[in-house]
């Protein structure tokens, strides 16, 4: 009941209530139409118009690609609970459960180290599988960890039903359990891709460990699925912005380039509000989209409010960046609060105060999320949403 009240509430009097003042500000405006930059690359909005700009359709086998996403679709089906056996060693899950991070709130990839565990899904065996504590700030837990799964780690063969990678998140901010899949959902209807989300049954040596949420990891299946390749750069944003200050913290995830790569090129344009070289790097219509989706979904923790929980992979084919959304655990709080005080809080990254400063973009910004919110909020099949979730994890 509370969150179908915070989802209505969301939807009365949430960011489109404080739209008006704004709007009366940009009456008259043009739209924002970068020029050519010197280099001769037209601007984002001319080349870029549509979402997710994938180049070429034959990279990839079509039937690989359908098959598997048909296999995702299936093992990720929100009325269903996937079950976890996990079996440790003597003494190692306690090993596992009680590591820390150095820093807290500062991801440091050696804080957590991988053990060998023998796995059960659905009742089909899996030997010598790696897994890790996941989780460096809130979600960060001794007694229900998030766990990764790795299944690679020991075995290259191995993997399940195509799956290499597994993730199980203790929801420990969300005790309903449902935020993380219902604003997933929600992302996808939009056309804006968003990992696949449903439950998980886990016990660890026998004992019950209670229901995890079971989130596609963004990895080469989710790539190609949504760029048909997966040969870009990918980086994962803990407390990242596009400050000097700021950008090591970017963490590189593809192993095919060198570790120490950052996305450094959108330093400049960003801090210089240079926007025709920004959005010659930056899809422009996937980041408006993607701005209006962590405003309306009240995402504080994303990358606009507080610098975290994001992707960002460079198509390799148009060289351009794309946002991917992540660790939306803390959605759809009480808008009253203070962490979601209005549309002033959503442009405290530094791109986003970036774009707030020209009043074209900004004016795109307000229409996109003026667009997403008429187009595919619809709070009675949020609501049935929930009903079908909390049906699914209480059966």
């Amino acid at each position: 009941m509370i969150m179908k009240t915070i989802i209505l509430l969301i939807l009365g009097c949430h960011l489109l209530g404080c739209q008006d003042a704004e709007r009366q500000n940009l009456r008259g405006q043009t739209p924002f139409s970068p020029q050519p930059t010197s280099s001769g690359l037209a601007s984002a909005k001319d080349e870029d118009s549509t979402p997710l700009d994938s180049g070429t359709k034959d990279i990839f086998d079509n039937k690989e690609v359908i098959d598997r996403k048909a296999a995702l679709d299936d093992f990720y089906l929100l009325t269903k609970v996937q079950k976890y056996e996990i079996e440790f060693n003597p003494g190692e899950y306690d090993q596992l459960r009680n590591q820390l991070p150095t820093q807290r709130c500062r991801k440091n990839k050696n804080d957590y180290s991988y053990f060998k565990v023998n796995v059960k899904i659905n009742g089909i065996q899996l030997k010598d599988v790696g897994i890790r504590k996941k989780s460096y700030c809130g979600s960060q837990s001794q007694s229900k960890p998030s766990l990764k799964l790795h299944l690679k780690k020991y075995q290259e063969d191995l993997d399940y039903q195509g799956l290499t990678h597994l993730t199980l998140n203790n929801s420990r901010q969300d005790p309903s359990l449902v935020r993380q899949c219902l604003v997933y959902s929600f992302i996808k209807k939009t056309g804006y891709p968003a990992p696949r989300c449903n439950f998980a049954s886990v016990t660890i040596n026998g004992i019950n460990g209670g229901i995890y949420v079971n989130i596609q990891p963004i990895k080469r299946p989710f790539l190609e699925e949504q760029f048909n390749h997966h040969q870009g750069k990918l980086f994962e944003g803990v407390r990242s912005d596009f400050t000097n200050s700021q950008i090591n913290s970017f963490e590189q995830k593809s192993n095919l380039f060198a570790e120490d790569l950052k996305p450094s090129e959108l330093i400049a344009p960003t801090i210089n509000r240079d926007f025709p070289t920004l959005f010659s790097l930056l899809s422009e219509p996937d980041y408006r989209k993607f701005w209006a989706i962590e405003a309306l979904t009240l995402h504080w923790d994303g990358y606009h409010r507080n610098r975290n929980n994001f992707y960002l992979y460079q198509n390799r084919l148009t060289g351009r960046y794309h946002f991917i959304p992540w660790g939306v655990d803390q959605t759809l709080q009480s808008p009253g609060s203070a962490r979601n005080s209005g549309l002033a809080t959503w442009n405290t990254s530094e791109l986003g105060r970036a774009a707030f400063s020209n009043a074209d973009l900004k004016k795109d910004l307000l229409d996109e999320l003026q667009e997403v919110t008429n187009n595919f909020w619809q709070a009675d099949d949020m609501i049935k949403e929930i009903d079908t979730m909390l049906e699914t994890i209480s059966a």
